[in-house]
């Protein structure tokens, strides 16, 4: 059996169960497979049916989640049989972002090779997949419905409008860009203030709650998703706000001062935002 490289536990809950699952290492270079490859991406389906795992190498795993109940003290580590895991191999290089579509059904992901790829995110059927001794490395093999390509430096995040129709994604080439999901075609692509390579997103205030700077309705937004405005999280330490109507990027909150001259401001890794105060929470990686 083949080492796992990450155990997830989610714990609370869906009603009585508590969800664990453990990763196993992909073995996509046969010829090295002593060496297991770093889980650099993760995902969860809306419907928390599936989970899936990003690699080092470029591959996706996706696996079931399996329910055990809340009396399993503690809970147990599963090892998904090999016949129920679903193998890909989307990017050239790392899989740096993995998201599912709201169906559940659809899986997004990004990797340092530019690229974009839509991958079908259906498990196999138990009860109709040939069955396989523990032993082996048996599974089923998906290839990308789509891919989008566009960006010139590693992708780093991606945001889906709506139930999917477009995707946005940001690279460390400094560019939020929009796409059209069934045509794989660039929409729009609008540059970061400064040309800073963009680190994280996350949606903004829906369009009826934004004002423009002299406090007038701004003009409806575009039909492919309610929030027109996106926030993301820059290399310098800054937030900037994206209007997806305008086709412009403002600085929203500025870097902080460094303590010296030669220390340089973490980037923002990670964003969040509350609609209902709304805060915006920005983690940085100093």
């Amino acid at each position: 059996m083949p080492p796992s490289v990450g155990i997830v536990c989610v714990l609370p809950l869906v009603r009585s169960f508590v969800y664990t699952f453990s990763s196993l290492v992909p073995y996509a270079n046969l010829k090295n497979s002593l060496q297991p490859q770093r889980i650099t991406a993760f995902d969860v389906s809306p419907d928390s049916t599936r989970f899936a795992t990003g690699f080092l190498d470029g591959s996706v795993f996706l696996y079931p989640i399996s329910a055990l109940p809340t009396s399993s003290h503690p809970p147990q580590s599963l090892t998904p049989a090999p016949s129920t895991r679903v193998v890909a191999r989307p990017h050239l290089s790392t899989t740096t972002h993995l998201q599912f579509f709201p169906s559940s059904r659809v899986l997004l992901s990004a990797g340092a090779d530019f690229s974009l790829s839509i991958l079908p995110a259906d498990l196999p059927d138990p009860s109709t997949t040939p069955s396989t001794n523990s032993s082996s490395t048996a599974s089923v093999r998906i290839t990308p419905v789509r891919t989008l390509r566009g960006h010139t430096r590693p992708i780093t995040a991606t945001l889906i409008l709506g139930l999917g129709r477009n995707v946005l994604s940001a690279s460390l080439d400094g560019t939020l860009k929009l796409w059209d999901v069934s045509s794989s075609a660039l929409l729009l692509s609008i540059p970061a203030p400064g040309a800073q390579p963009i680190l994280s997103l996350v949606f903004g205030p829906p369009a009826e709650h934004e004002h423009d700077s002299d406090h007038n309705p701004i003009p409806d937004p575009p039909p492919h998703h309610e929030h027109a405005t996106i926030y993301a999280g820059l290399q310098n330490g800054s937030v900037a706000s994206f209007d997806l109507r305008t086709h412009s990027a403002r600085i929203l909150v500025p870097p902080p001062a460094s303590p010296s001259p030669t220390t340089t401001n973490g980037g923002i890794s990670s964003l969040a935002y509350n609609e209902q105060h709304h805060l915006l929470a920005a983690g940085s990686s100093r």
